[in-house]
């Protein structure tokens, strides 16, 4: 299925990129197609494609094989791209991306930018999914002020978007609230051990 997605992605780009004779934008989706079965190739392809703005127009493609083709190693470089991208639709395809992996180590970025969206409700359900992807471990006070700030009223309450966007953040909320249990309760674990050990030396 993967596979199958992954060859319809490539044939509707590069018939498009030849409809429009942008014969520079062919080449690099054939080039990009071809590296499928070399991880490391790819991978350093992404990078170069996430730095330079020549790659900008495939960008999208390269975020759509990264959902499918598997490798952790583009979460990093892609939450540092997310920092300075504005596009809704590349921020979407790039969140889509980032739900199939582990981010919980960008726990705090992630959710000052899902609490700065005011618009785009399709990229405030998938950061939403994203967090929901996250397994820890979490560090109490981290997660209380991402909490915070997703209780901070929203950026625009007149937006038409409004409704969703609070139901999002609740649910973003709710997860980041079972986030905290569980950083408070292996804390408390933490804690209590020492305690222990502490009173048996003395």
């Amino acid at each position: 299925m993967a596979k199958s997605h992954l060859r319809t992605v490539f044939a509707v780009n590069i018939a498009q990129a030849v409809a429009a004779q942008n014969a520079p934008e062919e080449r690099e989706l054939r080039q990009l197609a071809r590296l499928l079965q070399q991880p490391e190739a790819l991978f350093q392809y992404a990078r170069r494609a996430l730095r330079s703005p020549d790659h900008r127009g495939v960008l999208h493609v390269v975020l759509a094989v990264f959902e499918v083709k598997k490798d952790a190693r583009v979460v990093r470089p892609l939450v540092a791209w997310l920092r300075h991208e504005t596009d809704p639709y590349l921020v979407t395809s790039a969140l889509w991306c980032l739900s199939g992996y582990d981010c919980s180590a960008h726990l705090p970025f992630l959710v000052r930018r899902l609490a700065s969206i005011a618009q785009e409700t399709e990229a405030a359900h998938v950061f939403v999914m994203v967090l929901q992807a996250m397994k820890g471990p979490f560090a109490a006070p981290s997660v209380r002020t991402a909490i915070h700030a997703l209780s901070r009223p929203p950026v625009d309450a007149a937006s038409e978007d409004f409704p969703v966007l609070q139901c999002l953040r609740a649910q973003a909320v709710e997860t980041c609230a079972r986030f905290y249990r569980t950083a408070a309760a292996a804390e408390l674990v933490v804690h209590g051990g020492r305690d222990k050990k502490s009173k048996a030396d003395t």
